[in-house]
């Protein structure tokens, strides 16, 4: 920094001599001038170019600092819930299971899960799910994975899945077909590369014979 200051008031020396009409009347003066001038514009740099420069201030109070308007003000984020205690915990799933066994013979419906996609289920429903399953039409089977339960006045909820104690939902397999036919082609231009695939999808379709709930939350 100090050669480079050097520098500048060298090439200010030659240019002010160039200038002066009358080179006797200039004196030394001139040079110390410049030198104070260059010294007032001088501005501290970090030693360091690749140190960033922008932390090197000191933070604001948090009271100065405003609330800048953003484009996520327009989301409302609620409170969670307080905690409740111990008596009112007993009295809502009381009369939650008041209400499951109120709604034994009314028609529920359930979500599962089954191939990685969530169905809405009730009674006599028909789904149709991908891939072939390891049992034969007219058999029965468990649909494990219950998300939900409801009716008309509740709604259990899992979390993730409800317990076996809890939910049941039964099918019976009524078929495997095979779906349509599916033409996968792929190709690079310029590159003299084209390939053909023709896919042929299976499913299974259910039928769903029985969503039924029980109480027994604690």
């Amino acid at each position: 920094m100090k050669r480079s200051l050097e520098k500048v008031v060298g090439l200010l020396y030659r240019t002010s001599l160039s200038t002066v009409p009358h080179r006797s009347k200039f004196n030394s003066n001139f040079v110390q001038t410049v030198q104070s001038n260059v010294k007032l514009h001088y501005r501290p740099i970090c030693i360091y170019s690749h140190v960033s420069q922008r932390n090197l201030h000191e933070p604001l109070p948090e009271d100065t600092v405003e609330h800048v308007p953003t484009f996520y003000d327009q989301y409302v984020f609620p409170q969670p819930p307080d905690v409740i205690s111990e008596e009112e915990h007993s009295v809502v799933t009381q009369q939650v299971n008041e209400c499951i066994t109120e709604a034994q013979n009314q028609r529920l419906f359930a979500v599962v899960v089954y191939g990685s996609k969530h169905y809405k289920v009730t009674d006599l429903d028909l789904i149709r799910t991908t891939g072939y399953i390891d049992a034969e039409p007219g058999e029965k089977i468990r649909l494990e994975k219950v998300l939900l339960v409801g009716g008309k006045d509740f709604t259990i909820v899992g979390r993730p899945i409800l317990k076996r104690s809890l939910a049941k939902v039964e099918a019976v397999v009524v078929e495997k077909t095979p779906g349509a036919k599916k033409i996968i082609q792929r190709y690079i231009k310029k590159k003299d590369f084209q390939r053909k695939y023709i896919y042929t999808p299976v499913h299974t379709v259910l039928r769903i014979t029985c969503v039924e709930a029980y109480p027994g939350i604690e």
